[in-house]
């Protein structure tokens, strides 16, 4: 389920790894810096992170330093203005975080569209019907 619970809190009461015994002994093992502030959280799949920030630009990182795959400008706006520039096809705005199934990012837009991303390159993939488990 979507973060976690119907209300979306996040929050796991079953998690028992970290404590408050041993959260003072994390340490990260690399970090990333994006232009822009995050749209939405990272999703992480073998070893990558997906996000987006708000400068439109998606961005897949390895996730253990950091070092960035590949990223592309899905939109840029004019920073005095605010006014949109160009856009990624005509798409517009990120909706929400990605979604990572067998290698492929699957990124939404506030349009409705879906647009499907090579998951270590960032080149764009040929949309596919998959099926769809029935929610429960």
């Amino acid at each position: 389920m979507y973060l976690w619970d119907p209300s979306r809190s996040s929050f796991n009461p079953a998690e028992s790894l970290i404590d408050t015994s041993n959260v003072g002994t994390l340490a990260p093992l690399g970090s990333f810096r994006a232009d822009g502030g995050f749209a939405a959280a990272p999703t992480v799949v073998d070893g990558v992170a997906c996000v987006a920030d708000w400068t439109g630009r998606f961005y897949a990182i390895r996730a253990s330093g950091g070092r960035t795959l590949w990223s592309r400008f899905v939109m840029a706006f004019d920073a005095a203005t605010g006014e949109p520039l160009w856009n990624d096809g005509g798409r517009g705005q990120l909706y929400s975080q990605p979604v990572v199934v067998d290698g492929l990012v699957y990124s939404t837009y506030v349009s409705g569209e879906m647009v499907v991303w090579g998951l270590q390159n960032g080149s764009p993939q040929p949309q596919r019907p998959r099926p769809v488990a029935p929610h429960r």
